[in-house]
């Protein structure tokens, strides 16, 4: 399923970001380093937490960065063609806008969307309550 114009141009937004450009310099760094740099970043987080994510984020590839090379399928194409129950968290520091929610859930009623205030991308680390009882709550409506 080929993506929309709409899509093909978010993905080359993102791909010409320095979003890789970010990872190829991280992957040059210690694990050391790379926490530090969490540990600014995120102050609340455990040293556990920031030592997992430094470790994923040296192992994760540079070839992982080819998904946003367009064209890939649209977003909104996957997204109206669920037909299945799905849940979009999303936090308020985050990606995801109110608005790209709703357009979301507008192609597809199907679709429970939710926003968790104080999160960015990592719900369950930043809003752990918050999130496990948004999915809580979904799976319980899904169930039936």
């Amino acid at each position: 399923m080929p993506a929309d114009t709409a899509d093909q141009e978010v993905q080359r937004e993102v791909r010409d970001s320095d979003v890789a450009d970010q990872h190829r310099k991280i992957l040059q760094l210690s694990l050391e380093e790379v926490m530090a740099a969490a540990r600014t970043r995120h102050p609340d987080r455990s040293q556990e937490t920031i030592e997992l994510f430094a470790r994923a984020r040296l192992q994760t590839s540079m070839s992982a960065f080819d998904v946003l090379t367009p064209p890939n399928p649209g977003y909104k194409q996957l997204v109206s063609s669920m037909d299945i129950p799905a849940l979009l968290l999303f936090g308020d520091k985050g990606v995801v806008t109110p608005a790209v929610a709703e357009e979301l859930q507008h192609l597809n009623p199907r679709l429970q969307v939710e926003q968790i205030p104080g999160a960015g991308h990592s719900l369950h680390i930043d809003q752990p309550q918050r999130f496990a009882a948004a999915v809580k709550t979904f799976l319980e409506y899904a169930g039936k």
